[in-house]
């Protein structure tokens, strides 16, 4: 239960999340969605996830159950809709995957209906439930549509960002651009990095013990992680430069995540090992093994101008030092040699360096991982989820028809 202000009764807040992610899969889109959906119920939110049912194989380590899959709760409701196998972007394509969501969101917003904020990361959602919301007028049930955005808006995408009731985006960067195309938005545009479950996070466990769960009990040097996809841009390659220029301290390095790239794999040094696709539930293990951890993102990425990645904050809450490339963006939430060590993106030389100095001055890692510590409480999913009912709440009192 949630106070919604000062001297009213406590009431529940209903929000529903239009998500047209792949649930369950690999994707981070999907594990943030579930995530975020997992941890507005843990703020007392009363939570339904809509998604479509896609014909797709279902990703290694799914046993049937969603919530365990994603390491949360389940105490969110889950309502799959069966959508037409249609791909492509066509206008008539478009229409065939939105009309089930068009039906949920009629019966949804009609009037009588019990009042609730709608949610989405997606624009073509938005632009729906938008027209849905017009429809009803003054007797639908929705109070609020905010829109999550993860990138620059799409060309027509700019025009719905200015009829919603709030936009989060997940970097400073990013909210600056949009008002400078849309200064309007002063007021209705806010920040929510992305963030990571905490309770989840293995900090303290006994390294050995999680090293020998995962098959590296012989590791001698220090072990070095990244957990991510592997595909051009996320800088993988360049770890697998600066892991050769380590091998001499006996450094290994384990690259957690589904490989896209196979050159990779054939050109890689003995030291470092591929694991594959590895279950969000169980990555927690293989960042508990870890002696340090690497984010190696590179400019090219073509949406690193304004990401926030999950992994960033899962490093974070680790309890072992963090290296990151030195990307604008990223600085909004590392600062070199107080929460992590930073190098200039692309320079195996410099990532290789930092490894080195980590592995040898283990006192500098402890300070850094403290330091990461402290800041990553402020980036729990639970957190921002609070923030946001609280932001969002205010915006559907002010705007309320």
């Amino acid at each position: 239960m949630r106070a919604s202000g000062a001297g009213r009764a406590q009431v529940v807040t209903r929000l529903t999340y239009l998500s047209e992610a792949a649930i369950p899969s690999r994707s981070s889109n999907a594990t943030a969605t579930v995530r975020m959906c997992g941890a507005f119920a843990d703020a007392g939110a009363d939570v339904t996830l809509v998604y479509p049912r896609l014909q797709q194989p279902e990703p290694e380590g799914f046993a049937g159950d969603v919530a365990a899959f994603y390491g949360i709760a389940d105490a969110i409701e889950r309502r799959v809709l069966h959508v037409p196998h249609a791909k492509g972007r066509s206008p008539l394509q478009r229409i065939a995957r939105s009309r089930p969501f068009a039906a949920y969101l009629g019966g949804r917003m009609r009037g009588g209906q019990p009042s609730f904020i709608c949610y989405t990361r997606t624009f073509q959602l938005a632009w729906l439930a938008l027209q849905v919301r017009r429809a009803w007028g003054r007797r639908g049930a929705c109070r609020a549509l905010i829109m999550e955005v993860h990138g620059e808006p799409p060309k027509r995408g700019w025009s719905l960002l200015s009829s919603v009731d709030g936009v989060v985006v997940i970097s400073e960067m990013l909210r600056q651009r949009i008002l400078e195309r849309l200064p309007q938005l002063e007021g209705r545009v806010w920040v929510e990095h992305s963030g990571v479950d905490l309770s989840a996070v293995h900090r303290g466990a006994d390294r050995a013990e999680a090293r020998a769960r995962i098959g590296c009990a012989d590791a001698a040097g220090p072990l070095v992680v990244y957990a991510g996809r592997v595909f051009k841009g996320k800088g993988v390659d360049v770890l697998i430069e600066a892991a050769e220029r380590v091998s001499d301290i006996g450094a290994r390095v384990l690259v957690v995540g589904n490989v896209y790239e196979d050159e990779y794999v054939s050109r890689a040094p003995d030291n470092v090992t591929f694991t594959g696709f590895v279950a969000p539930s169980e990555v927690p293990d293989y960042l508990a093994a870890a002696d340090m951890m690497v984010m190696p993102t590179t400019e090219s990425l073509h949406y690193s101008r304004y990401t926030s990645p999950l992994k960033l904050f899962e490093y974070l809450a680790t309890g072992n030092p963090v290296v990151v490339s030195d990307l604008p963006v990223l600085r909004e939430v590392v600062r070199d040699g107080e929460n992590a060590l930073l190098y200039p993106p692309r320079d195996a030389d410099a990532l290789a360096g930092a490894l080195r100095r980590l592995w040898s001055d283990r006192a500098l890692g402890v300070k850094l991982a403290d330091q990461a510590w402290q800041d990553v409480q402020q980036y729990s999913w639970q957190r921002r989820a609070q923030r946001i009912l609280e932001r969002v709440d205010g915006l559907a009192d002010a705007g309320a028809r």
